[in-house]
Formats: C-alpha cells, sequence, structure tokens
C-alpha cells in the first residue's frame, strides 16, 4: 500500500510537471509508466466490475497520446531548456 500511495504522489507531481513544461516531466513520464507496469504485474490478481475496467482502458488511452504528444508533435519544443 505505501509502494502504491509514493506512487500515486509521483504521478500526480509528474502530471503537474507535464502542465508546467519542465523538461523533468517529459523524462520521468516514461519511467512512472514502467514503474506501473511493475506495480501490476507484481500486485496479483484482483476481481474489478466492468466500469473500472472500461476506465482503466481510457487512462491507458489518455497515457499513450500524452506520450504521442511529448515526442512526435511540436509540443516538444516547448519543453526545450
Amino acid at each position: 500500500m505505501i509502494v502504491g500511495v509514493i506512487w500515486l504522489i509521483i504521478y500526480w507531481a509528474d502530471l503537474f510537471l507535464l502542465y508546467r513544461f519542465v523538461n523533468l516531466g517529459k523524462t520521468l513520464f516514461p519511467l512512472v509508466l514502467v514503474f506501473s507496469l511493475i506495480i501490476i504485474i507484481f500486485s496479483g490478481s484482483d476481481v474489478s466490475v466492468s466500469l473500472a475496467t472500461a476506465l482503466d482502458y481510457v487512462l491507458s488511452m489518455v497515457e499513450g497520446a500524452i506520450l504521442v504528444f511529448l515526442y512526435f508533435t511540436p509540443i516538444k519544443d516547448k519543453f526545450a531548456k
């Protein structure tokens, strides 16, 4: 549970850095996603309702869109030092 809370704090801090166009946020975002995959792998199985699963898929699509915008659109130039 402590790892989940720490991950949540880092995730929200990273989203704030991305909002402020801080270069650290751009570097940290893929690492946060990899760390979240590791947490999911080792968290074990769970039972969830269809709404939670649908929201999880939407979150995954949004995170993928953020990655595309960070590295493949002109927005990447706003993160230059």
